[in-house]
């Protein structure tokens, strides 16, 4: 399926069972992706019959990347981080290898109470790659809140953070990330990320009705190491993430997006709205939400609650850091 012209997406034919030699649609097909004789409700089937996966297509894209270039930069107030195109495809083989360890697998629900960094992108990748959803919520969300929304979903595995950093502090999650897991009796286990590396975790008072609490480590080093990354196929239309409306008027209400239509939102935002091309880098500057790498991302989760002049401050160290000259918007998009 072509978009815009310049790349395609990657997607494999009823007709096909390897998802290792994807095949792009041809033209006839991709004027056949609805049938339009059929209402608009309930909400018909897009692309029948083609068979895809999220997480492929944002590891392994059309265009070709080099390897070792940047495919993450992760700022905080107090680090940085850059991951390399191989080494995010080598989390992502580990963090999957850890979830088949555990049984996840399609349809179930991975849930993320962690901030826009690398791990919430490698759990999200790792999700989707074996057609299991993602959601997440921010870790400065109260406990309230988050139950309101993941209850709803029945996860059976959660990412933590062990602790939040903002404006020269640490503040800990794990006292939340307690209370959170008692409410949810169809968690597997949990996955405690070390995102403030000096505050201590004591996973003991992680209590899982149906499982333990793994260190983010430990996680990642269950089972036997896998020759490969794994991909399932699946209908564009399987779902991959779930968001929530803003509860204003009564509970949070799920927003289910497919991975068809997201890759689809995907190109066009970023093609034709933004014009990122090869050597772009997309700032995703918020809290943990749908991160999600296409090119270079450039991922910030800190300074949420600082004031104008820190928030200059930042922005400056990060262009001249990282050679950015242009800003965009919230989220930004920034090229060289």
């Amino acid at each position: 399926m072509e978009i815009h012209g310049r790349q395609s997406i990657r997607v494999i034919s009823s007709g096909s069972t390897s998802p290792t030699q994807p095949r792009q649609t041809s033209a006839d097909e991709a004027e056949q992706a609805l049938d339009e004789s059929i209402p608009m409700f309930p909400p018909p089937i897009f692309f029948e019959g083609a068979r895809l996966n999220f997480a492929e297509n944002l590891l392994y894209p059309a265009a070709k990347i080099d390897p070792d270039s940047p495919a993450i930069i992760a700022a905080s107030e107090t680090t940085r981080e850059t991951v390399t195109w191989n080494e995010l495809r080598d989390l992502v083989k580990q963090c999957q290898s850890g979830m088949m360890t555990l049984g996840i697998r399609s349809g179930d629900r991975v849930a993320g109470y962690c901030a826009n960094h690398t791990t919430a992108v490698v759990a999200m990748l790792a999700a989707t790659s074996i057609g299991a959803v993602w959601t997440a919520v921010s870790p400065d969300t109260g406990v309230h809140a988050v139950l309101e929304r993941i209850r709803q979903i029945e996860p059976v595995l959660l990412f933590a953070d062990n602790a939040s950093f903002y404006n020269g502090r640490s503040h800990p999650v794990l006292p939340k990330v307690a209370e959170i897991v008692s409410e949810l009796p169809s968690l597997q286990a949990v996955v405690v990320v070390p995102a403030v590396s000096d505050v201590k975790m004591d996973l003991s008072q992680i209590k899982v009705e149906k499982g333990k609490a793994y260190n983010y480590y430990a996680f990642m080093s269950l089972g036997m190491p896998l020759p490969s990354l794994t991909f399932t196929q699946l209908p564009p239309n399987h779902p991959v993430y779930i968001l929530y409306s803003s509860g204003t008027t009564g509970a949070p209400k799920c927003i289910v997006h497919g991975a068809g239509g997201t890759l689809i939102q995907h190109k066009k935002e970023h093609m034709l709205h933004c014009s990122i091309g090869l050597d772009s880098r997309l700032f995703y500057f918020t809290t943990c939400k749908l991160p999600t790498p296409s090119r270079h991302s450039f991922c910030s989760n800190e300074y949420r609650h600082v004031d104008d002049v820190a928030l200059a401050c930042f922005w400056a160290r990060i262009r001249r850091d990282h050679r950015l000259v242009r800003r965009l918007s919230i989220p930004l998009c920034i090229q060289r």
